[in-house]
């Protein structure tokens, strides 16, 4: 019969070994959500930290970077297009093919391209899709990144508001498909109307799975034909804006993104 001692010197190998795994772990990602928790410090005070550009494509420029391409590439899971070099850096570009629909066609314009640039491997400039440079600007990022700027001033979050007290321009159905075509799928109820598109990284190797690295949904309202919600998930990265609730996040997804045709219910 073992006794208290033999009991605990039989499991402290266990427990170093528990030890050194979760040590591990942290070096492995515990830095990434320190670098994270600057990056949303800066985020509640927006202009000061970034500032955004239109080269046509609305860049988004780090005034003071704190990610490292380590972390741009753990947050995505997904492994660039192509990487070119000049003397500002290194870029590393994604090009997301549209997926079509059964019985349309899509147009090369349609694809999607963004792309990251790194100084001295920390992330300086994020680019997105050409032609969203009149809702992507500091206003319309400054307004969104407001829910971290007021939850740490400790006001009410979740409030409802109305549309008219919103100061950036609400996209809508029509600006929607102007820049991005015709959505995978769609639905419509009673009171909102679901618009889905689907994305595939340009370059992936044959053996990979055919999952959809973005997707995307976008909820409009029927009574005054504005968009409410918009979700978007590109590779482990999934960003969601609730104009309804003036809320934002940003998170980061361990599991790969599924296939996804149906909106499965309004998420408010």
């Amino acid at each position: 019969m073992r006794g208290p001692i033999s009991t605990i010197r039989a499991s402290l190998p266990s427990l170093v070994r528990a030890l050194v795994i979760l040590s591990f772990l942290f070096c492995a990602t515990g830095c990434v959500y320190l670098r994270l928790l600057r990056l949303k410090g800066q985020l509640s005070a927006f202009v000061e930290n970034f500032q955004v550009v239109n080269r046509p494509e609305p860049v988004l420029v780090f005034r003071n970077p704190v990610l490292g391409r380590g972390d741009v590439s753990w947050m995505m899971g997904l492994s660039p297009s192509e990487t070119e070099a000049d003397d500002r850096g290194e870029t590393d570009r994604y090009l997301f093919r549209k997926v079509r629909a059964p019985g349309s066609t899509v147009k090369e314009e349609e694809d999607m391209l963004i792309y990251s640039r790194f100084q001295g491997d920390r992330l300086a400039e994020f680019a997105f899709p050409v032609g969203f440079s009149e809702f992507l600007t500091e206003e319309v990022f400054s307004e969104v990144f407001n829910p971290i700027r007021d939850a740490e001033q400790g006001a009410k979050s979740g409030a409802q508001w109305d549309f008219t007290q919103l100061k950036i321009p609400i996209p809508t159905p029509q600006d929607i498909r102007h820049y991005l075509g015709d959505p995978y799928s769609e639905e419509t109820n009673s009171t909102h109307r679901v618009w889905i598109y689907r994305y595939r990284l340009e370059g992936k190797e044959p053996e990979e799975p055919e999952v959809d690295d973005v997707w995307i949904r976008h909820i409009f309202w029927n009574y005054n034909n504005k968009l409410a919600y918009s979700e978007n998930h590109i590779g482990r990265l999934w960003i969601t804006v609730d104009l309804r609730r003036r809320k934002s996040s940003v998170n980061v997804k361990r599991e790969e993104l599924t296939r996804v045709d149906s909106w499965g219910g309004l998420p408010f």
